[in-house]
């Protein structure tokens, strides 16, 4: 996702509910994946669904999948 600026941006989720918009800096794309090389930190949970969607701040629901599903 990219703010209006055109600078790319993820949702995080922290605390279990809480999201938040973060910029981050975008690598190499590998069979349909993009690598982040910075902005976002190991074991983070990130929002891959309806990020267009979330208000920053407001209690998110999360369900989680395998990496493999995807």
């Amino acid at each position: 996702m990219r703010d209006s600026a055109g600078a790319a941006q993820i949702v995080v989720v922290s605390g279990g509910t809480l999201a938040e918009r973060r910029a981050v800096t975008l690598g190499e794309r590998i069979g349909g994946r993009v690598i982040v090389t910075a902005g976002l930190r190991p074991g983070e949970t990130v929002a891959v669904l309806g990020q267009d969607r979330v208000a920053e701040g407001p209690a998110v629901a999360v369900t989680t999948t395998s990496a493999e599903a995807q």
